[in-house]
């Protein structure tokens, strides 16, 4: 028996507002995700995909930090 687990691509990975501490991004994931089998929890919940997360952590750098 193969007991390896599938690799799935990193922008098919979902992340459920319940794996997330941070309060805004846990709120934004309840507001605008879809409901969905998160990959690290396995729950059925409103998620959205690592890359929506990864663009949401880019636009925060963008708007509140600078290059010195």
């Amino acid at each position: 028996m193969n007991t390896k687990k599938t690799e799935v691509p990193t922008e098919e990975k979902l992340v459920c507002s319940g794996c997330v501490g941070e309060e805004f991004l846990k709120g934004r994931i309840r507001k605008d995700g879809e409901v969905g089998v998160c990959s690290y929890c396995g729950n059925r919940r409103k998620a959205i995909s690592i890359e929506a997360l990864a663009d949401e952590f880019a636009g925060a750098f963008e708007r509140h930090y600078y290059r010195t």
